[in-house]
């Protein structure tokens, strides 16, 4: 599988449903959607995830990148196909690649298309963002379904939650830096250290609110708030 088929293979548009999936579920699953084509999906380091997705008209390129940022990677597209990694734990050869240009990461600004092929205005880091909130507010509330989950307001440190949720928040973090930047390109970005606040309010039933608070000795703005439809 070449570069080229890779990022054909992830451009495909479709409508994907899966209850409580594995990643190797969710992989499986894409090569089912996409007979004919050779869909060559690697991963490496990837933490377990159990995933729910309900999506319309969305490219495969979006599900795995929603996926891998859950198991705390992201989706590569390189010479041998498509890869689900952590940077960390790309090739020298790999890392070459990109930096010439003949590689690179999935880009998660990429826009779902409706059925004529037309741009729709949605990005899949809402999606993302949406899979990574839910994780997160049930560490914090223990409800069992990730749309229905119980009224609470907590505020914690940063270093109270599980190391996968640091990731989580982490990533929500640079997520709302990445649309300031689009307005203020010399924001710095958040680093949430052991100290730092996070408030969760789930008291708006259908909603999660997310309130990232860097300590006074973090760089960075003071900190982010994101709320986010988790139905």
């Amino acid at each position: 599988m070449t570069i080229a088929q890779g990022a054909r293979a992830a451009k495909n548009v479709v409508d994907f449903k899966m209850e409580n999936a594995s990643l190797d579920q969710v992989i499986a699953r894409v090569k089912e959607m996409l007979p004919g084509q050779p869909v060559s999906v690697e991963v490496r380091g990837a933490q377990p995830v159990k995933v729910s997705f309900d999506l319309k008209n969305t490219r495969v390129g979006n599900v795995l990148s929603n996926v891998a940022a859950l198991a705390g990677c992201r989706l590569w597209v390189v010479s041998s196909g498509l890869l689900i990694a952590p940077k960390a734990q790309l090739t020298q050869a790999e890392l070459a690649d990109m930096k010439a240009g003949q590689a690179g990461e999935w880009a998660l600004d990429l826009n779902a298309v409706g059925r004529d092929g037309g741009e729709r205005g949605w990005s899949s880091a809402t999606v993302r963002d949406r899979l990574l909130a839910r994780a997160i507010g049930q560490e914090v509330t223990g409800g069992d379904d990730p749309t229905a989950l119980p009224a609470v307001k907590a505020n914690m440190t940063f270093g109270e939650f599980s190391p996968s949720s640091q990731m989580m928040l982490q990533q929500i973090a640079d997520s709302a830096i990445d649309d300031t930047r689009v307005t203020d390109p010399g924001i710095a970005p958040i680093r949430l250290s052991s100290s730092s606040l996070v408030s969760i309010d789930t008291s708006r039933p259908g909603w999660l609110h997310i309130g990232l608070h860097n300590g006074p000795s973090d760089p960075g703005p003071m900190g982010a708030g994101i709320g986010i439809s988790i139905r």
